[in-house]
């Protein structure tokens, strides 16, 4: 195998190894933990930047490897249609066509994998970000519930002393009516009183 290849190979293994880390079954303190390294390491936006430039390079390898292996096919095809040629060319060919396939599918699965670790990282993020949106509005709804609360509070206070206002008041027309009636009784009685006293001197 070349050496971009090798690169090509262990570019492959980091991933698998990522990936096998990110989707291992780990407590949520410590995904959250390694999720929070990755990303402000792995996948950061300088990292990302030359790692999207490799992956160009990866894909140039993997169209070359696809148009090699079409006319490494089309060659086998014309050598066993040939007859004449011997066995060691054949057997060449085949090589080739092995080592091509090889490389199709080392550039290939290297590139599906780097799509599945891009969605994976948005799908993280998008968490995060729905995790924190969702802290917000449940911190509004707590705060927006103990306004209720305290209106609710306020409401009721106002109702008792409504309430208690209209007692005091009925207690209060009921007294003054009292001590309406007591002073004309009073004062009926200081009439009489008055008027028994004439009639007394007038004797």
């Amino acid at each position: 195998m070349s050496l971009v290849h090798n690169v090509v190979f262990a570019l492959l293994m980091f991933q698998s190894a990522v990936f096998l880390l990110v989707t291992a079954p780990l407590p949520f303190a410590w995904r959250r933990m390694l999720l929070m390294s990755l990303g402000k390491t792995l996948y950061s936006p300088r990292v990302r930047y030359y790692f999207n430039i490799i992956l160009v390079f990866v894909g140039i390898l993997f169209v070359d490897s696809a148009v090699r292996l079409y006319s490494i096919k089309q060659e086998v095809a014309a050598v066993t249609e040939m007859h004449g040629h011997g066995h060691m060319n054949a057997s060449m060919h085949h090589s080739k066509l092995f080592y091509t396939q090889r490389n199709l599918y080392l550039t290939g699965v290297t590139l599906l994998l780097t799509r599945f670790q891009n969605v994976l990282v948005d799908l993280i993020r998008d968490n995060k970000k729905l995790t924190e949106q969702l802290a917000a509005v449940t911190e509004t709804h707590d705060a927006e519930a103990a306004g209720q609360r305290d209106f609710a509070q306020l409401k009721l206070q106002a109702k008792r002393s409504n309430d208690a206002y209209l007692e005091l008041s009925d207690k209060y027309l009921a007294l003054e009516k009292q001590v309406r009636l007591a002073g004309l009784d009073l004062s009926s009685a200081v009439a009489n009183a008055s008027g028994s006293r004439d009639d007394k001197k007038d004797m």
